[in-house]
């Protein structure tokens, strides 16, 4: 009998959230996703790449892949109180068998109440252009009130350079987003929907 094969991070911390994001990485050959928190801390490096989309060089550049924007990144309060990783119990793994990245975390507010936050997330292999996110959140020890903000965030650069340029945004309905991108060079397009 084969035992599952799985990379875990034994803790978190805000030092190593990049080279986590970059061994934990998930793609299907046509997309491509670092394994980002879906909280955002001020270090994090947050990346979605499409294959064969680049910027081409002008003069005094160089090629690079075109980072696409964000469709992971959230906000959750709960209470009122906004997650951040301080916490009793944490656990985040990739599993190659099946291409799931898993994150359970045992949160506290400031008043006490737990709460454990989990999250799975796949790009999938059937339908390359598919990533799905799924969130759970459960009471320990208190009711919650549950707000999360999310959106599609356009604002992603590689290394301070953006390369596209948002043509239209749209919103259908309370849960459909789509945004529309151009890159810079007017070479292709790029559309971007997530739904919530």
């Amino acid at each position: 009998m084969t035992r599952p094969v799985t990379l875990s991070e034994p803790h978190f911390s805000q030092h190593t959230l990049n080279k986590y994001a970059s061994l934990m990485a998930q793609g299907n050959g046509y997309l491509g996703l670092r394994a980002s928190h879906e909280e955002d801390y001020t270090r994090q490096t947050r990346g979605m790449y499409l294959a064969g989309l680049y910027h081409r060089a002008g003069k005094g550049e160089i090629n690079e892949l075109v980072n696409l924007p964000d469709i992971l990144g959230m906000e959750i309060a709960i209470n009122g109180e906004v997650f951040s990783l301080s916490r009793e119990a944490w656990q985040r793994e990739l599993d190659f068998a099946s291409g799931e990245l898993r994150r359970s975390v045992v949160w506290r507010t400031s008043n006490g109440a737990g709460y454990t936050i989990a999250s799975r997330r796949f790009v999938s292999a059937d339908q390359l252009p598919l990533i799905a996110l799924e969130i759970t959140i459960t009471p320990l020890d208190a009711d919650a009130s549950v707000l999360i903000s999310t959106g599609i965030d356009a604002t992603q650069t590689n290394h301070g350079r953006q390369h596209l340029d948002e043509t239209q945004v749209r919103v259908f309905g309370q849960h459909l987003m789509q945004g529309i991108y151009t890159t810079q060079d007017g070479r292709s397009d790029v559309a971007i929907s997530c739904c919530c």
